[in-house]
Formats: structure tokens, C-alpha cells, sequence
């Protein structure tokens, strides 16, 4: 028998809390079924999961992270499904003060190794 759906849904904002962001790739792990999907979020900032729809579908006190980036910013929350509710709702701001010193060491090495290409060329 199918599961009942469970949507996971919120918005993202910019640094100032207020602005839509577009385009911010969103994952949600489910870290109890080791199982994750991703979307893009709509211009509105919004962004939709149905935990019914995820290869191992879900389970009460499951442990969920969801995960916002775009560029160096990073934004991350965790959640526990409760089969009570009908659903969860998650905003998230990202700015730089999101960022926690998070670096990209390959995506850093790439464009060094295009830069000191450019510039021997």
C-alpha cells in the first residue's frame, strides 16, 4: 500500500531575510533511510518535498536534513518527521554570515589552475 503523503516545504531568503532567492539548489536527507532528493527553488524562493515519493518513502522520527547552497553560501537544518502532522515547513536565510568558513578546495584548485592558464597563454 502507497504512503500517505508528507511535505516537507519552506522558502529562501537573502541575507536580509526578506528577499526571495532563486535557483538555490535545496537536498533533503532522509539520514534515517540514507536516501536524499533535490530541486531548485522557484522564483517565489519556495521549494516542495513529498517524503511519499523518496525510494524508501519515510517513517515516524525519521531525521531529516535539509541543506540550501548556491555559491559559498550554506545554510543547513535538521528536522524529525512526526506522522501526527501532515507536514514540516522549513525557511532559511542565506548570506554571508551563512557561509561558516565553508571552502570549496576543488572548486578553489579549478579556478586557480584557469586563472594561471590564462595568464601563461
Amino acid at each position: 500500500m502507497p504512503q500517505q503523503p508528507f511535505a516537507v516545504t519552506g522558502r529562501i531568503f537573502a541575507s536580509d531575510s526578506f528577499t526571495p532567492f532563486e535557483g538555490v539548489n535545496i537536498k533533503l536527507r532522509n539520514l534515517t533511510k540514507e536516501t536524499f532528493k533535490e530541486y531548485i527553488s522557484q522564483s517565489d524562493g519556495s521549494y516542495s518535498f513529498d517524503l511519499s515519493q523518496f525510494v524508501k518513502g519515510y517513517s515516524d522520527n525519521d531525521e531529516l536534513k535539509l541543506e540550501g547552497s548556491i555559491g559559498s553560501f550554506y545554510q543547513s537544518a535538521t528536522m524529525i518527521v512526526d506522522t501526527d502532522l501532515p507536514g514540516l515547513s522549513q525557511d532559511m536565510t542565506l548570506g554571508a554570515e551563512s557561509t561558516t568558513g565553508i571552502i570549496d578546495l576543488y572548486r578553489l584548485k579549478e579556478e586557480v589552475t584557469i586563472f594561471f592558464r590564462q595568464n601563461l597563454t
